[in-house]
């Protein structure tokens, strides 16, 4: 069935499962991963019929390199990553990711963090703004550069009954495409925030948090009445919440408040005529961005192990984040529950079931998401792994062609070198 990628599969004795795996803590030194997965996916434009389904090989090697001392940390990781759909070659891509991440103590009480990120991925057919039957008009993957910089400051100790942390950045999405809305949604960001940290137990601190997020587009897009409508923002959050660590089988973070967005638009230029009726009614196509008001925020992460060899993790959150085409943006919400247990120290199992709902703001569009998996691993030796697995995922959607469907069943293999302490 797989005659094409056979004989890489022979020759590459190779790395990971891509999803729902735990990421293992790296070594200080150099190390090197090759992941290898080999698959079927019976939708892969994600469409709600006439479903092109593909076998697919992913190869995904990264070089890492991690210098850790009781005072600074630095890494530098470069990772590849082919995806080869045999059945589907035109939605077959390669994209690469490079990172760099340093941590300083100036002195005891001060300490600065830098991160750095170029992303050269691709947004594949059927996702983003090729959602639905717009998957068909594209000739392949969509090219999308990431890039992101950001610095943090800490006064105080990590062990001081108080803590100061500072960040700023800045992140943008740019993407490589005549055909997609020419690109009008391609947006940078710039990013401040602060928090205090008060510890009121060996193990737990209460935490205040403020977030903000200026959002400024490269060109607006416009309506079908040819409008120009301007999505330019300003995201802001205030939360407190807390770090807990109960127990060594019991940690947490939360955090709840509030966010609210707004937009950079004259009102002005909404009143010298009313929106034609078509473009009222139809969910596809936002009216005039509004500001969201104050609405409810939280993150929730919880980790139980109530064996060594058996854990759970529950996630829940609400997030913001920019339409592809569709409303001014998006508030979602998403709650995961996975199992990881240990039946002998050498075959691992993995269960997870997420569900969500995308609510696109300024259009009637709303989107329901189901997602589950389940994946068995068998560690031959400490440096190679093997398995299979099966994801399931499902979208109900109350607009034209956005439901749909998809089942990929996989195997993987995993080889991890470290050179190094």
């Amino acid at each position: 069935m797989f005659k094409s990628a056979k004989s890489v599969w022979c020759i590459v004795v190779l790395a990971a499962p891509l999803y729902g795996q735990e990421q293992e803590e790296q070594a200080t030194g150099l190390s090197f991963t090759v992941a290898s997965e080999i698959s079927y996916d019976d939708n892969v434009l994600r469409q709600p019929e006439n479903q092109i389904g593909s076998r697919l090989w992913v190869l995904n090697p990264q070089l890492s390199f991690i210098k850790d001392s009781a005072r600074d940390a630095y890494s530098v990781t470069y990772s590849a990553r082919h995806n080869n759909y045999i059945d589907s070659p035109a939605d077959t891509f390669t994209s690469q990711n490079a990172a760099l991440s340093a941590d300083k103590n100036i002195t005891e009480s001060n300490k600065i963090g830098v991160i750095a990120r170029y992303d050269y991925n691709y947004e594949q057919r059927g996702t983003g703004f090729s959602q639905g039957t717009g998957a068909l008009s594209l000739g392949g993957p969509t090219p999308m550069i990431v890039k992101e910089l950001t610095g943090t400051y800490q006064l105080g100790s990590d062990e001081a009954k108080m803590r100061l942390i500072g960040t700023a950045g800045q992140r943008s999405t740019d993407r490589d495409s005549a055909l997609i809305v020419n690109d009008s949604r391609d947006f940078k960001e710039e990013m401040l925030g602060g928090s205090v940290l008060y510890r009121v137990g060996s193990r737990t601190d209460l935490v205040a948090e403020y977030r903000e997020r200026d959002i400024t587009y490269e060109r607006d897009p416009v309506d079908s009445a040819g409008r120009s409508i301007a999505l330019d923002s300003t995201e802001r959050q205030h939360l407190v919440g807390l770090d807990l660590e109960a127990t060594a089988k019991t940690t947490g973070k939360l955090r709840v408040g509030t966010v609210e967005r707004d937009f950079l638009w004259e009102t002005a230029q909404w009143d010298d005529e009313p929106m034609p009726v078509e473009t009222a009614a139809d969910p596809q196509l936002a009216p005039a961005p509004v500001n969201s008001g104050q609405d409810l925020y939280w993150e929730l992460a919880a980790v139980w192990a109530p064996r060594s060899y058996s854990r759970f993790e529950l996630t829940t959150r609400s997030t913001t984040s920019e339409a592809m085409g569709v409303g001014s943006y998006v508030r979602s919400k998403d709650y995961l529950l996975s199992w990881t247990h240990n039946w002998k120290s050498t075959i691992q199992s993995r269960l997870d079931f997420t569900v969500g709902q995308d609510v696109y703001k300024d259009s009637a569009r709303v989107d329901d998401r189901k997602s589950a998996s389940v994946s068995m691993q068998y560690e031959l030796e400490e440096s190679l792994r093997f398995g299979f697995g099966y994801r399931y995922q499902q979208v109900e959607s109350n607009v034209a062609n956005g439901t749909f469907d998809k089942s990929v069943y996989y195997i993987f293999a995993n080889y991890r070198r470290n050179q190094g302490k």
